[in-house]
């Protein structure tokens, strides 16, 4: 059971409870390989920021595309919209990449739980 926010984003998993020793080895190892790193989340936020690459990086593909549109399509006149987007979106980072994190460990350990049904 994963308990949910207002946002309907997970903020704790209880699917590590029901995992083995070995198992919760297994969820780690594979864990390390998939964690998002909040370093290069910022550095793509830094380098890419207008043009939505944190959101990719994070896999939030819809609002990355849409600042990629609102940069390019706007032809910079309203591109103040992605900036301060942009700037929000750093102050926000740090909870994005645990979220995300969270959804991975999450996937990660029902996929162990359900072949360990197999």
């Amino acid at each position: 059971m994963i308990k949910k926010n207002s946002q309907t984003e997970p903020t704790t998993s209880h699917l590590r409870d029901e995992l083995t020793n070995n198992e919760l080895l297994m969820l780690n190892k594979e864990l390390d390989q998939r964690r998002k790193n909040i370093l290069l989340a910022y550095i793509n936020a830094l380098i890419f920021g207008l043009f939505g690459g944190h959101r990719f990086y994070l896999e939030k593909t819809r609002t990355a595309l849409l600042m990629i549109l609102i940069t390019v399509l706007s032809e910079v006149r309203y591109s103040f919209i992605t900036v301060i987007w942009l700037i929000i979106d750093l102050f926000l980072l740090p909870e994005m990449v645990r979220q995300k994190n969270l959804v991975i460990e999450n996937s990660i350990a029902q996929e162990i739980l359900e072949r360990r049904q197999n």
